[in-house]
């Protein structure tokens, strides 16, 4: 529950059913035909007694129909069909469990839980697993209107935490759990660390707005429904008396006027409109300075104006220390090969060529590591991964600091 409430970086979480490296879980067996698997999962499901746990119930011990989808991969083994491979399995736990809905059942859809089970089999070795949450974690839940080729959220919250800004949490939430536990957390930055946080392509508002709720301390599966639905591990009570109390802890970090100072731009009015709903969605719309225009222009990359009076309500973060977090325009949906490299010269210029004598830090993502090394900024690989079907890799570290 902790996991699923409070971490930003995964897409899913998979609780093993067997195991060769955890205690207390069956290990992992060998299959290397249907027979031999069928038997093998048959004894697994009697051993961890499936039936009490595969209720269709949201926690309890009432029983109602629950449908149970199997998503098999395969890698350098015997059986090699997933599609045959799923229909045996879904036999295989039909005969054993009758509250599963098959295709003979008469079911309400609507009212019917869905659980998931992965199954991977490599070099003949089989690993089962439950998918503690149907709904990916990434998809966070505000945002309802993206702009073109959005970041995905938890890329979005790598890319942050890679430029050195860590998540503002409360541990005082924690309910049943142990003081060793706790001690175990991550400590978290303390509230207010005088450092702006800058997205000057902030296109859906992705960037910004996981920013600003990791100041905040907001809890990245706040939206979430509660993990392991139509299981008698499914706990709703619980699920909500954990996001109350989380919430209340950012209720009184928002007293605060000067707690979150985050900055964001785009030349684009339409991804503007975007983000500031997205925002708004993700209760972080107070927190977020939205200006149309170039990041050139950007008051933050700015001087100061010579008689020394403040032009804008971002004048008072010209001092501060600068985290700035991009997402450039990439690949063949945005920008052609002869705009994309011009793109991080343009930036690097504006950030190295800031007359403010303040540190700035830098993370961004692109598809061309090339390209992104001879824009002239001193960064070094933090991530690579993919996302829209693209191999991307993400670059963060310190520029040098221009004293007058």
């Amino acid at each position: 529950y902790i996991l699923h409430l409070y971490v930003g970086t995964a897409s899913h979480i998979y609780l093993r059913l067997n195991d060769d490296n955890v205690d207390g879980l069956p290990p992992l067996f060998r299959a290397r035909g249907f027979p031999e698997l069928q038997r093998k999962v048959k004894d697994l499901i009697i051993s961890q007694r499936w039936d009490e746990w595969l209720t269709g119930h949201n926690g309890g011990k009432e029983k109602s129909l629950v449908n149970v989808q199997v998503h098999v991969t395969t890698s350098k083994s015997k059986l090699m069909h997933t599609k045959a491979i799923e229909e045996r399995l879904k036999q295989t736990i039909g005969e054993l469990i009758p509250n599963i809905a098959s295709d003979g059942n008469e079911s309400d859809e609507a009212t019917t839980k869905t659980v998931r089970l992965m199954t991977r089999i490599d070099r003949d070795v089989v690993q089962l697993s439950l998918d503690t949450s149907l709904t990916p974690l990434h998809r966070r839940g505000y945002r309802l209107k993206p702009h073109r080729a959005p970041l995905r959220e938890d890329l979005a919250y790598a890319l942050l935490m890679s430029g050195g800004l860590m998540p503002c949490w409360d541990s005082q939430f924690l309910i049943n759990s142990d003081e060793s536990f706790v001690a175990d957390l991550p400590l978290p930055l303390s509230r207010g660390t005088n450092r702006v946080l800058f997205d000057p392509f902030c296109g859906s508002g992705t960037i910004a707005i996981e920013g600003a709720s990791l100041q905040l301390g907001l809890p990245p599966g706040r939206f979430h429904p509660p993990p392991m639905e139509g299981t008698s591990f499914c706990n709703p009570a619980l699920w909500e008396e954990m996001k109350s109390k989380a919430m209340m802890s950012v209720s009184r970090a928002k007293q605060d006027d000067d707690l979150v100072c985050v900055a964001a731009g785009d030349i684009d009015p339409k991804a503007l409109d975007a983000a500031k709903a997205n925002a708004k969605r993700a209760g972080v719309d107070d927190c977020i300075d939205f200006i149309k225009g170039s990041f050139v222009s950007h008051p933050l990359l700015k001087q100061q104006s010579k008689d020394g009076k403040k032009t804008n309500v971002l004048d008072d973060a010209t001092q501060q220390s600068l985290l700035v977090v991009a997402n450039p325009p990439y690949g063949k949906r945005l920008s052609p090969d002869e705009t994309r490299s011009t793109i991080y010269r343009k930036l690097a210029n504006a950030l190295l060529s800031s007359s403010s004598s303040r540190s700035i830090d830098c993370a961004i993502i692109g598809k061309d590591l090339r390209i992104m090394r001879e824009a002239g900024m001193p960064l070094d690989v933090a991530f690579s991964t993919k996302h829209g079907g693209l191999n991307v890799v993400a670059m963060a570290g310190s520029l040098p600091t221009k004293t007058e």
